[in-house]
């Protein structure tokens, strides 16, 4: 009987952990300090076929191909809140502790601490959540003030939980810009598409795998640009501070453009890229 009794209460915690549902929502919260770290490494190659006189051309300044890369970027996030205003926003600073960026081509090494480094943001949260650049010191000429906010919120539009309770097996897919980190390309709009399967539900967070798609507008395929690409990984949602304190997953992609018509670059990436964020 004992043995009976046992099964029957492991048989109902598993009904009622399938059974159970949360809202997942994504907020921050007044007076907290929230120190996020991204490390993501790269390896890959660049290639260029097509017209044989521009590759000779090519050929003679030095250049081979395929060109080999390796990537590192590093990045170290404070953001801070102070208490609500009376309108309901969320005075918040992002300060970038540390920025770096380094490749290396075919063994020569270019990048390293980028000029953001020590950039201070200064603005607030709406009471939807979007977020509006006061100020910014060590910006740089290149950027505005609204440059960096229209950044900052489409970022935030692509990424976005459904406005439903989710339980176990759920899926919901989320669409997030990739920055390629090669400048010939930074024209292409690519991006990816993930798909978010509910794994865990335990009391105090929320465990999600991640199944990765690479896509592009379709407009730029017609232009001689396609993307392909997959990945997986996974990540923690906490219940309490309502963010996700821990990203991880791993990429292979693909993206082949048209050079003027006589020329064909591809470029070939595998990546891996690990987050996280703690709450003071």
């Amino acid at each position: 009987m004992r043995i009976a009794a046992f099964f029957s209460l492991v048989f109902c915690a598993l009904g009622l952990q399938a059974q159970q549902e949360i809202l997942i929502k994504s907020m921050y919260h007044p007076e907290k300090v929230y120190l996020t770290s991204a490390l993501m490494t790269m390896k890959g190659e660049i290639n260029l076929e097509g017209d044989e006189d521009i590759m000779e051309q090519i050929a003679q300044s030095g250049t081979t191909f395929p060109v080999k890369l390796d990537g590192l970027n590093e990045v170290e996030l404070t953001l801070s809140t102070s208490a609500r205003d009376a309108d309901g926003t969320l005075p918040a600073t992002m300060t970038y502790d540390k920025m770096k960026i380094s490749m290396q081509m075919n063994g020569m090494e270019q990048g390293g601490d980028s000029p953001f480094t020590g950039m201070e943001i200064k603005g607030r949260y709406d009471v939807e959540g979007s977020f509006m650049v006061e100020s910014a010191k060590g910006l740089g000429e290149e950027f505005s003030q609204e440059d960096m906010s229209n950044t900052i919120n489409k970022l935030q539009q692509f990424v976005g939980f459904p406005d439903k309770p989710l339980k176990v097996g759920d899926t919901f897919t989320m669409k997030v810009p990739l920055d390629i980190p090669v400048s010939s390309m930074s024209g292409l709009s690519v991006y990816t598409e993930s798909d978010y399967t509910v794994r865990e539900i335990n009391p105090t967070s929320v465990l999600l795998d991640i199944v990765i798609r690479l896509a592009m507008d379709s407009g730029q395929e017609v232009m001689g640009a396609a993307a392909t690409g997959t990945g997986t990984g996974t990540c923690v949602y906490d219940r309490a501070e309502t963010i996700i304190t821990s990203y991880e997953f791993d990429m292979d992609y693909s993206i082949k453009m048209d050079v003027q018509r006589i020329m064909t670059m591809t470029f070939k990436m595998i990546s891996h890229t690990k987050q996280s964020t703690r709450v003071k």
